[in-house]
């Protein structure tokens, strides 16, 4: 089911990718399915290729997890920040999660707009670091992953809130129209199918 694609009950992995998840029980280099019981791992959202590179080389990046999500398994796509909009680098063992120092940065009035819309979907996602590894704690605090969907749709982990996409049918639509998209080599637009039609006139 194209729903798995979010989230399954179990993933493929190796001894090395199995010890980077915290797989136990797995040895060799041969890759093979795994049945995942704790709700941890089983589809994209998991992923440490996809939690690596929506990440910052040494800590995670709530803003970058939250785009991708919306934009890519929602095609929800934000516009760009305003011109001359600073960028934010949270401070590492600065005793406040990354979570917590973004909410300070984005309660700025011209940044909250947008990142109050994008950051709480990323938030689902802040139990994984920067390359993808289970964690619970964060600047020696325990990490909240609590957010929330365009809609009002709340979730505590990854794993409610893969359920949460898996039952929302703005991913269906969206994966539909990048499929579409995919098979014609452009985008599929109304004013697109309006010239077609025309020049058959």
């Amino acid at each position: 089911p194209l729903t798995n694609l979010i989230q399954t009950n179990f993933t493929y992995v190796n001894e090395r990718l199995a010890k980077h998840y915290g797989i136990t029980g797995v040895e060799g280099s041969e890759m093979r399915r795994v049945e995942i019981a704790d709700g941890r791992r089983g589809g994209i959202l998991s992923q440490g290729m996809m939690l690596t590179t929506t990440s910052a080389p040494d800590h995670t990046s709530i803003v970058k997890r939250g785009k991708w999500i919306l934009g890519k398994m929602m095609c929800q796509n934000l516009p760009p920040p305003p011109p001359n909009t600073p960028s934010f680098t949270p401070v590492l063992d600065a005793g406040k999660t990354v979570r917590e120092q973004f909410e300070i940065h984005s309660s700025n009035p011209a940044c909250s707009s947008c990142h109050s819309v994008m950051d709480p979907a990323g938030f689902g996602l802040e139990a994984y670091n920067a390359v993808g590894a289970y964690r619970t704690k964060d600047g020696g605090k325990a990490i909240d992953t609590t957010g929330v969907l365009p809609g009002g749709k709340n979730f505590t982990n990854a794993a409610e809130l893969g359920a949460l996409l898996r039952s929302d049918d703005r991913f269906t639509r969206c994966a539909t129209s990048k499929l579409t998209q995919f098979g014609l080599g452009r985008a599929p637009t109304d004013d697109l199918e309006k010239q077609s039609f025309e020049a058959l006139l």
